[in-house]
């Protein structure tokens, strides 16, 4: 049997769930696997999932039949908002023939109230969630990974709350009138989740297609459902480090409550991604695991203040950066709400997406190129598409990263934002629209066409 764990330490060792497959030959090594989340969206004070199982399929084996599996005897009901600023709970440790093997799957609750919310509006109420019918099986995470004989791989799931819960605008008070900026937690993958995996740098994140109404398996109407967006990161391999982590702090209040997050801009692509993302809490941040990579940006977002962005943070596997000192947020001068719905090309299409403001800052703090970030981003409800994002006019403050003081200038930029909406399912796809806040233009009833 697993025992629940208390989540209040920085890392959780949640220990092992049984163990249902063939017979190992000789030659094992093990596989451990760990879950933790980042921010939710604004007005959410828990959201609970339930974990039945974890699979793993062998590279070339029979997709039907040749799984191995930890299973959570019993199911594991975790509030995914309990597992952020490095924060980890152990889902379970996996004894596994030596060789190579493809993805994961993740196995989810099927019972009415095995996934469920509860607003920061109304503390004492749970709401279910549904789940689309066709997670029925579980969600498959494409990862490949090897196992040598002896050794210890571990695979972190961040579990984002933030890209996979979507609520309804039929029931009045679900949705605040004006989300706060966030920093998805998407690693290795566009901001946006994307139908299907989405490969960068050999991390994988999955954004299972959907389709709402009656493939829904506990309610015909529901007020929030769940579409599980979900990374793997690897965090030991061949029994090393495998990851990093990124710690800072602040001087006062002003930034609690913030999102902080670490991105990069695929120059091939023109994708901004998030690798890692979290919320400072008293003062105090941490981001961990963070995968191998230089040059992140690390973007400090909150409503009403003044963005701040830091390039040229490299992370290496093994090493914690930190933690940075960054004093006070600056407040804002103006403020300005962009406001309307995205409008599938598709009418049958769904209306949920995930709306992203993007500000290109360009060269500043001695970096060559285009530096383009997430200022802020938000869900669509299901039924109508509509978002409300508010946004500095103000430039923001960058620096280039250093061990000491840093030295701020303004961004280029200023009031500028391109609107991005990606729909959570194929049908719905995606669009663009220019954003001057700074300008007299509209602010209110924009409608961003999307296209597959």
């Amino acid at each position: 049997m697993l025992a629940l764990l208390a989540l209040g330490a920085c890392s959780g060792d949640g220990g092992g769930g049984g163990v249902v497959g063939a017979a190992a030959p000789s030659g094992t090594g093990t596989l451990s696997v760990k879950l933790t989340d980042a921010p939710a969206g604004a007005g959410l004070a828990r959201v609970y999932v339930t974990i039945e199982r974890i699979g793993v399929l062998r590279a070339g084996a029979d997709p039907r039949s040749g799984w191995s599996e930890i299973v959570l005897d019993p199911p594991r009901k975790i509030d995914l908002l309990g597992l952020r600023n490095g924060v980890t709970v152990g889902l379970g440790d996996l004894q596994l023939a030596t060789g190579s093997y493809a993805r994961l799957r993740l196995v989810l609750g099927r019972g009415p109230a095995d996934h469920t919310i509860v607003l920061s509006s109304a503390p004492g109420a749970e709401i279910a969630m549904g789940m689309p019918a066709n997670l029925r099986d579980g969600l498959e995470l494409p990862h490949p990974f090897h196992i040598g004989a002896g050794e210890t791989v571990e695979l972190t799931l961040d579990f984002d709350a933030a890209r996979s819960v979507v609520l309804s605008d039929s029931a009045p008070g679900i949705l605040p009138s004006e989300p706060a900026p966030q920093g998805s937690a998407a690693v290795g993958s566009a901001i946006a989740p994307a139908p299907g995996p989405v490969v960068d740098s050999g991390v994988r994140r999955v954004s299972k297609p959907v389709v709402v109404g009656s493939s829904d398996v506990s309610k015909a109407d529901p007020l929030a459902l769940l579409k599980p967006s979900i990374a793997v990161i690897p965090t030991v391999s061949d029994g090393l480090p495998a990851s990093g982590a990124v710690t800072g702090a602040f001087d006062d209040d002003s930034a609690d409550g913030a999102t902080v997050s670490l991105q990069t801009l695929d120059l091939s692509t023109g994708a901004v991604v998030v690798k890692r993302s979290t919320v400072v809490e008293r003062r105090r941040w941490v981001l961990d695991p963070v995968p191998p990579g230089r040059d992140y940006r690390l973007v400090v977002a909150r409503t009403g203040y003044r963005t701040v962005v830091l390039t040229g943070v490299d992370v290496t596997a093994g090493a914690t950066i930190g933690p940075i000192a960054l004093g006070a947020l600056e407040a804002a001068r103006t403020l300005r709400a962009a406001s309307g719905r995205i409008v599938p090309a598709d009418p049958a299409a769904g209306r949920d997406a995930r709306v992203r403001a993007l500000q290109q800052i360009d060269a500043a703090a001695g970096v060559a190129g285009a530096v383009v970030v997430e200022v802020a981003s938000t869900m669509t409800p299901l039924d109508t598409g509509a978002f409300t994002l508010t946004l500095p006019v103000d430039a923001a403050r960058v620096a280039r990263f250093a061990a000491g003081p840093l030295a701020y200038t303004s961004g280029a930029g200023a009031g500028s934002y391109t609107l991005h909406a990606d729909g959570l399912d194929a049908a719905t796809g995606g669009g663009v629209l220019a954003f001057d806040a700074s300008g007299a233009g509209q602010s209110a009833g924009l409608e961003i066409t999307t296209r597959r």
